[in-house]
């Protein structure tokens, strides 16, 4: 096997190339009367008549576009019906090893083609894991991790007539960002790619090829990729060239036969251990993560995120809250392990050794990392089935009011079972973890001790990363480690070693980004501060796709990579350090940046999320996140450009109802009631009978009464918000604890302000307390519910009924 075939067998089999065909793939395909597939001028004259008449000679010099475009106008009837007798294969006809090319461990397979030959494997295939879609009317988004997505970019014969065929389409669907477009040019630039078509004939292939960005002064990141078609002409071979590709001057089936089939056994093979294997995992057993890990580096010292290597072979000093952490795991037989420490105190260091040391004992010991994407259901069920020892849980509170419910489950799943769990100390006590909480033990890591500053010293030292510490004596040093009244490890180890203090040297770090670099890093931050997850490489070059070239991102991720303000993992690139990004996010809001990087993140995540069922996949969940009207107040800050950015994200997520919920809550909140008015009522249009959509509006409506409380009008308006809230309160289906917090504030504000009544007071008064009693009961761990019922049983104490009077 050549050089080049021996590279791509590699490359398919690392699950990581993409298959992307043209026209000259489908040729030894037949339509249902035996013919071959017609290929440019084939299918330009094939059409000719419809377009021209039968009088007028063929032309072969008219673009096929024009012969397409001409034939659409006078028929599109006659049209479809030739497009149908070309393009639906003969199952029966159908080559053997078309079977095997869309058996492969593709990451993914475009299509330029129109035809069902993808349709037509299946069929043959039973139990085929392709799934076939069309760039037209499906998102990223809709695929499936188990799937092996084949994506028609032109659309699918049964698209007709919205089929993307003339430069005009093309230029269309490139100028409107379209979402497949730059998922397209992502893979193109970050993947190897396989190229099988018929390139002389077949001009739209080099418009997409051309996607993949030109070199120019920059280094070449672009992994090497392919182009197989028979003949190639001198200029297209220079393109090829500048483009990264190299051309292989083979027909499909001799490629096959030369390149593929000898390495058909091992590549189906890898196929299918791609296909088993899950699609989380993030439940790491700790003794193979050890046994796995490279070596740790003296840059873990300067504030990048832990990793195994750094704990059991590199520069982590063991601390006295260490020992007494594993002391205090070591006395229980079962029951959970509760680890409280501000943000950059070394919580998860500490976790990480304390897992490491007890798998070095034999036991079997699993850690639950950031990234995992398993519902509780999923995650209660395989730590059932792996029963471990121990569970670790770094930052608990990803889970949020969830939490408590985890940990109790997990002690009823596994007999003898230790769960240690971190959390940061403002949402512990943020989200009343004191109370709700299942703990047998809780440590609160302390300041630094002395021997602690000397154990860190000594890693320093021997790490060689002492910096300005280097010329001050050990005293001096014990007293630069030790001088912060709280445990914040992280700024404490900057701050020393940098001679600088933290938020400046993180801002000085920021103002030497500029264009893509900036970008990148700013998204990636920012994404931090939404979920704490990285983001992958294609993750990363999509957010960027609308401003930069492919290769210019990849060359900026390089340099990140290299000057240590994004590290790599398996999967994707986070910042050093959680505490790094929210710094940096900081700084981005001071100089008006954050609004960028929120709109090119939920740009990213709304061609990927599924709309359907947001909350249990990853990009959903940080869509959510992102849009939530409340967040966005409290991060970004200003009103309009909050207001900005749902503008911008309009035209990505205009079917999306929560989308026109969460901008019309906000509106409700801090903007104009108009705007919020026309926002909720089209949420209430595309999602009638929601919950939440129902329970927006019905405080818009009370909100808007008691702007005018003596109104005509503003009886109405409350009687149709209770009329809305009331049923919501009274069906047990529903879980909505915000319904009766908006119920209780606004009732309240109504008792107080509106023109009642003695009866309508009573009557007021008992329904306000029959349902906070209810919402009370049924949602103990809702704030809003708890402190606005709190409110109502006060007021209620202190004030009697009133009877109005002229």
């Amino acid at each position: 096997m050549p050089i080049d075939g021996a590279q791509i067998v590699n490359a398919i089999l690392s699950g990581e190339a993409v298959l992307l065909t043209g026209a000259g793939f489908s040729r030894a395909m037949t339509d249902q009367f035996g013919d071959s597939l017609p290929i440019g001028s084939e299918l330009s004259k094939s059409i000719w008549p419809i377009a021209f008449g039968v009088d007028e000679e063929f032309d072969p010099d008219t673009a096929l576009s024009m012969v397409y475009d001409t034939s659409m106008a006078k028929s599109p009837k006659l049209l479809r019906d030739q497009l149908e007798r070309h393009f639906r294969i003969d199952r029966d006809l159908l080559p053997e090893r078309y079977k095997t090319w869309f058996s492969l461990p593709w990451h993914r397979i475009y299509t330029l083609n129109i035809d069902d030959g993808d349709e037509a494997v299946a069929d043959l295939m039973p139990g085929s894991r392709l799934q076939i879609v069309s760039a037209l009317d499906a998102t990223p988004g809709l695929l499936r991790s188990d799937r092996l997505p084949v994506v028609h970019v032109n659309g699918r014969l049964q698209d007709f007539p919205k089929l993307t065929f003339g430069p005009w389409d093309f230029a269309a669907r490139t100028a409107a960002a379209d979402p497949w477009y730059l998922e397209f040019v992502a893979d193109l630039a970050a993947r190897p790619v396989v190229v099988i078509g018929s390139v002389l004939d077949e001009p739209p292939l080099w418009h997409y090829l051309t996607l993949r960005g030109q070199r120019g002064s920059a280094k070449e990141l672009r992994p090497r990729s392919w182009l197989v078609a028979p003949r190639l002409d001198v200029g297209r071979k220079a393109m090829l060239d500048g483009l990264n590709f190299k051309h292989i001057g083979q027909t499909e089936e001799e490629f096959f036969d030369t390149t593929i089939a000898p390495a058909a056994p091992r590549l189906l093979s890898a196929a299918q251990i791609k296909e088993r294997r899950p699609g989380d995992d993030s439940l790491q057993d700790v003794a193979e993560s050890v046994r796995v890990a490279k070596p740790g580096s003296p840059d873990y010292l300067l504030g990048s995120a832990p990793r195994w290597g750094d704990i059991t072979d590199g520069y982590s000093a063991m601390f006295e809250f260490d020992v007494e952490l594993t002391d205090s795991i070591d006395q229980l037989s079962e029951g959970t392990v509760g680890v409280v420490g501000s943000a950059g105190s070394g919580k998860t260091t500490s976790l990480m050794k304390a897992a490491a040391i007890l798998a070095a004992r034999g036991n079997s010991v699993l850690w639950l990392g950031r990234e995992t994407e398993l519902p509780i259901a999923e995650l209660r069920r395989e730590v059932k089935d792996r029963a471990p020892d121990y569970l670790f849980v770094d930052d608990v509170d990803r889970f949020g009011g969830e939490a408590a419910g985890l940990l109790r489950g997990l002690q009823r799943d596994v007999d003898a079972l230790v769960v240690v769990v971190g959390v940061r100390s403002a949402r512990f006590y943020q989200l009343r973890y004191d109370e709700r909480l299942p703990l047998d033990k809780l440590l609160k890591q302390a300041r630094l001790s002395d021997n602690d500053a000397a154990a860190l010293l000594a890693e320093l030292d021997r790490g060689h990363r002492l910096g300005a510490l280097v010329a001050l004596s050990h005293a001096e040093q014990i007293r630069k480690i030790t001088e912060h009244d709280d445990r914040q490890l992280l700024v404490t180890l900057i701050e020393a070693t940098s001679g600088e203090r933290f938020h400046s040297k993180i801002a000085a770090e920021c103002r030497s980004l500029t264009g893509a670099q900036l970008t990148l890093y700013g998204v990636v931050c920012t994404s931090a501060w939404a979920d704490n997850k990285p983001l992958s490489r294609q993750d990363l070059l999509y957010a960027a796709g609308r401003t930069y070239e492919p290769n210019d991102a990849l060359q900026a991720l390089q340099r990140l990579e290299s000057s240590r303000l994004l590290h790599p993992t398996g999967h994707g690139y986070q910042a050093r350090h959680r505490v790094v990004a929210e710094s940096a996010v900081d700084y981005f809001r001071a100089e008006g940046l954050l609004e960028a990087w929120i709109t090119d993140l939920i740009f990213l995540v709304a061609a990927h999320y599924q709309p359907l069922d947001a909350r249990r996949t990853r990009y959903g969940r940080l869509l959510i996140r992102l849009i939530n009207h409340q967040n966005l107040k409290r991060q970004v800050g200003e009103t309009a450009e909050v207001q900005r950015i749902y503008g911008a994200a309009e035209a990505w997520l205009s079917r999306d109802p929560h989308f026109w919920l969460q901008r019309g809550s906000f509106e409700t909140d801090y903007g104009d009631l108009s705007a919020a008015d026309n926002f909720l009522r089209q949420a209430r249009a595309l999602a009638s009978g929601d919950v939440l959509i129902d329970t927006a509006w019905a405080m818009l409506l009370l909100k808007r009464a008691l702007t005018a409380a003596t109104s005509s009008e503003a009886a109405i308006q409350v009687a149709e918000a209770f009329g809305l809230l009331v049923p919501i309160m009274q069906n047990p289906q529903n879980h909505s604890p915000h319904t009766y917090a908006v119920y209780l504030i606004y009732g309240l504000r109504w008792l107080k302000q509106g023109p009642l009544g003695v009866e309508e007071q009573r009557q007021l008064r008992e329904h306000l307390r029959y349902y906070g009693n209810m919402g009370s009961r049924l949602f103990p761990d809702a704030d809003d519910v708890q402190s606005s019922w709190t409110a109502v049983q006060k007021w209620f104490a202190t004030n009697a009924l009133v009877e109005q009077t002229d």
